[in-house]
Formats: structure tokens, C-alpha cells, sequence
């Protein structure tokens, strides 16, 4: 984990950082795209050339461009807290979300349970397992705004998990960490001990936007909590369009309990004679083909402006400042 530590740049001087933005001009980061610190922008660029030169080494061989991305991987699984094989390098949470939903063995009758308020890239693979496979997708409304005003977190999960018949024995419950259309932040190590108390079996949170505006090291906020973590690096992070991440709590998993999606390593697990059979999951995630890889290298500089700013915490700290301030004024 990327430690909260004496930070070795402010936060205005972190600002100072993002050169590409005009000089008149307030961009004000609410969890959709975000710019990019100078030094990720030159890192990115110098990769690029790096590539250009010579693009069939680097994408066999070498040790941040290579197919693999061993390197970049543990990188962000330090960042995390977690094991390198506990991570894969997405293009963005749709896509991780795709590849979880899309990978587990899901079969008819099997049942799913959402939120009304989860985003697109939930809903939509679920209503594809729903008419492809018969799968039960159960939704939980979110209380009234005017009720969810007055509620904490426990009121808030009480409501959510007050129907346990309808939760109970479910194959997965899908949430998100911090739900953009009202603003809550669900605490997700609260979440896990529910879940299992229902014998609910994977819980899969759509991180988009929790990631960079949440410090990940607090226990409530850690992706260890969930089976499945899809986040991205190009919102809130300020990273490269492009980048994101998914976390496998299981890095064992194997088929039939989990297929690989988006792989060229699916030999590895059906072959006996094939030298691979021990592939990590997320590793044959990993290897699919090309991909945004100089970008990647960026997101390991982007670590490193946050481990300057001191970690996450800080972040944070300024970001629900602005808020209040914000919320006060209007």
C-alpha cells in the first residue's frame, strides 16, 4: 500500500503539477476523466518512443512494455496492499466488471442482486446473463433521498439489507464503493461480514468511483474486503485515459468456477501436458493481446505522485474539504 506518510509535495504543489491545463481555467475533477500530472504525461511519452523503436521487444521481452506486466502489476498490487496475482491491468472498470461477471460460472437460476442505483457497466452484463442464461437479477432500492439524507452508513446497510430473504443465498452481490448519483460511500469491510452472514457468495464492487477520492488503506475502504475490485486509474487518480485495474481476491481460481475472458491462456488450464497449467488467473487475464501498455508505465509514475503527496489520505482530506465548502455555499 502506497503509505500515508510526510508528504514531500502539498497539495497546492501537486497542483502546480497538472501543466496541459489552461492557466484560466478551474478544471474541477468530479470522477469522470481526469488530466495528468507532468511527469506521468513525459513518462507516458518517453514509453511510447520506447515502443515505437522497437515494438516486438518490447511487448515480448521488455520489463514494463512486455505482455505480462509483472512489473507494472506489482506496482499497483503494492499500491493495493495486495499480492502481484491478486491484480490485472484493465483499460477501465467496465472492463474489469465485464471480465468478472462475464468469466463467473453462472448458470440458470443462479441469483444476483443490485442496487437501483449501480452504473451501466453492471446492469448491462447482468441483463445479457439474464436472457442468455436464466440468471435471477434481484434489485435493492435505495432509500428516498430525503430518508437517505438523515441516515449513516449502518442505517443506510440496515436498509439495504433488510429484505435477507431476497439477499440470502445469492451468488453474488454487486455494489459500488461510492455511488456517483447520490453520494455515499458504503463501507465495504460492513459489507463483507453481512454478505456472509447471508451465505452470499461473491460480493463485486464497482470501484469507478472510489478509487483516488478514498483513501484505500482505511479497513473500510480496502478492496481485500470483496472477491472481486474493479477500478479505475484515469478518473480520480488522474491517470492515463485507458488504465484501470481489477483485484482477484482468489488468485487460484480456476475453471469451472471461473473462466478466463479476454485471454489467449485458456490451454493453460484444460491442457495436462501444457507447462502453464499453474497459471495464476490474473496473469491469463493479463495476457490478451496488445494493449494501452506505455499508459501503464504512466500509472506507475502516477503511484509515485501519490506516494510524494503522502498517500491517499490527504487526497481525501482536501477533496471532501472542497465538498463542504461547496455544499455550504450553495
Amino acid at each position: 500500500m502506497v503509505s500515508n506518510k510526510s508528504p514531500d509535495l502539498t497539495i497546492e504543489e501537486a497542483q502546480r503539477q497538472f501543466t496541459s491545463l489552461p492557466t484560466d481555467f478551474i478544471y474541477m475533477n468530479n470522477g469522470t476523466e481526469g488530466s495528468m500530472p507532468a511527469d506521468v504525461i513525459a513518462k507516458y511519452t518517453q514509453k511510447l518512443k520506447d515502443w515505437a523503436r522497437n515494438p516486438t521487444t518490447a511487448y515480448e521481452t521488455d520489463s514494463t512494455l512486455g505482455k505480462q506486466q509483472k512489473q507494472n502489476r506489482q506496482a499497483m498490487a503494492d499500491f493495493l496492499g495486495v499480492r502481484l496475482n491478486n491484480v490485472c491491468l484493465t483499460d477501465n472498470t467496465t472492463m474489469g466488471i465485464n471480465m468478472v461477471l462475464m468469466g463467473l460460472n453462472f448458470v440458470a437460476g443462479d441469483k444476483v442482486v443490485i442496487t437501483d442505483n449501480e452504473h451501466p457497466c453492471v446492469v448491462s452484463p447482468l441483463w445479457v446473463l439474464k436472457q442468455r442464461l436464466g440468471v435471477a437479477v434481484e434489485v435493492v432500492d435505495f432509500p428516498h433521498p430525503q430518508a437517505l439524507r438523515d441516515m449513516d452508513a449502518k442505517g443506510l446497510l440496515d436498509h439495504l439489507f433488510c429484505e435477507e430473504a431476497l439477499l440470502k443465498n445469492a451468488k453474488a452481490l454487486c455494489i459500488s464503493h461510492v455511488y456517483p448519483t447520490v453520494g455515499v460511500r458504503l463501507p465495504l469491510d460492513e459489507v463483507r461480514r453481512r454478505a456472509d452472514d447471508l451465505n452470499i457468495r461473491y460480493l463485486i464492487v464497482d470501484g469507478a468511483q472510489g478509487v483516488g477520492m478514498v483513501d484505500l488503506g482505511r479497513p473500510e475502504n480496502q478492496v481485500t474486503n470483496c472477491d472481486f475490485y474493479a477500478g479505475p486509474t484515469h478518473k480520480w487518480m488522474n491517470g492515463p485515459p485507458g488504465t484501470g485495474w481489477l483485484y482477484v481476491k482468489n488468485e487460484r481460481i480456476r475453471p469451472p468456477e471461473y473462466w478466463p475472458p479476454l485471454s489467449q491462456k485458456m490451454a493453460a488450464y484444460v491442457c495436462d501436458h501444457d507447462n502453464h497449467e499453474q497459471l495464476p488467473m490474473a496473469e491469463a487475464l493479463q495476457v490478451r493481446g496488445c494493449s494501452s501498455i506505455p499508459a501503464y508505465v504512466g500509472v506507475v509514475e502516477l503511484l509515485g505522485f501519490f506516494r510524494r503527496l503522502g498517500g491517499q489520505a490527504p487526497v481525501e482530506q482536501h477533496i471532501l474539504g472542497l465538498s463542504a465548502k461547496v455544499r455550504a455555499f450553495i
